[in-house]
């Protein structure tokens, strides 16, 4: 399971897109909360990140391009964590978007084998 790069375009507060899903350059952020325990900041070297952007089209492309075959990529509409304040959590304790907003895509599987 990986997070699905569309979550990546999102703003902090809602569904709204402000970040270029095709960005090529680095996101680098300093002092960002850890994502396994939001109320801790990292500073420092440890707080600095450095992200990239790969699409689901890159994804899929770097795997065939090694020879691999995609038996399945699926798609979820939930996460582990609140990547956007308007998500709500299920009982099952995966976060999605609100009931009665467009869903999108939070998470991917994708299953590749070498044949031979």
């Amino acid at each position: 399971m990986e997070f699905h790069p569309i979550l990546w375009v999102l703003g902090d507060d809602d569904a709204t897109v402000i970040y270029p899903y095709f960005d090529r350059e680095p996101w680098i952020e300093t002092g960002r909360p850890d994502y396994a325990d939001p109320t801790a900041v990292l500073d420092g070297d440890a707080g600095m990140t450095y992200d990239f952007q790969h699409t689901l089209g890159d994804v899929v492309s770097a795997v065939t391009g090694r020879g691999l075959v995609v038996e399945y990529l699926h798609e979820f509409e939930e996460c582990s964590f609140q990547r956007v304040k308007m998500m709500v959590r299920g009982e099952d304790r995966q976060w999605r978007f609100p009931p009665g907003t467009p869903s999108l895509p939070c998470m991917y599987s994708l299953l590749a084998t070498k044949l031979g």
